[in-house]
């Protein structure tokens, strides 16, 4: 759900959101999460942070899922459902706090990784470029994230099928 690209000269109209050098929220702030669900195209909704953790703080059905130890995660409650995952998460200044991922049905519990691994992505922009390995695909990438989106379709399949045996857990 998400492609980090470099454009040289933004088109008029286009904005981007700053990625903060340090970490700048905390539990109990205010964050906006901007999504399409549903086709609702640009749809801000707000919230705040109930908890900042990481995978391993995770209750061990979510550790399952995620399976990545040092992943930080924050929780919040802004209403965030399908067609906003890879969506921004901000902070009140408009900063990118982090990249919706997760949303639990059912109740307003929501998830989004920490703009810090955005940071570690940015940082890494200038190694060697490649194409996606995607047919007809114009998009450039490092050698690293070609290798992670060859895998990343098997991994999704495995992710959806989780959370669902994890909801058809919970509801029961």
């Amino acid at each position: 759900d998400l492609i980090l690209s470099e454009v040289s000269d933004l088109p008029s109209g286009l904005y981007t959101f700053p990625v903060p050098d340090t970490e700048t929220i905390e539990q109990h702030d205010q964050v906006f999460s901007v999504g399409h669900p549903d086709g609702l195209k640009f749809s801000t909704t707000p919230g705040f942070v109930s908890a900042i953790l990481k995978t391993s703080d995770m209750p061990e059905q979510f550790q399952a899922i995620l399976k990545s130890p040092d992943t930080e995660w924050i929780q919040t409650d802004a209403a965030i459902s399908g067609g906003s995952s890879g969506g921004p998460l901000l902070d009140e200044r408009g900063q990118l706090v982090g990249v919706t991922t997760l949303v639990i049905s059912d109740s307003r519990i929501a998830f989004a990784v920490s703009a810090k691994h955005v940071r570690e992505l940015l940082l890494q922009r200038d190694q060697p470029v490649l194409p996606l390995p995607t047919p007809d695909a114009d998009v450039l990438t490092t050698k690293a994230l070609a290798s992670v989106m060859a895998s990343f379709s098997r991994e999704y399949v495995q992710l959806i099928t989780d959370v669902r045996q994890l909801q058809s857990i919970t509801q029961d």
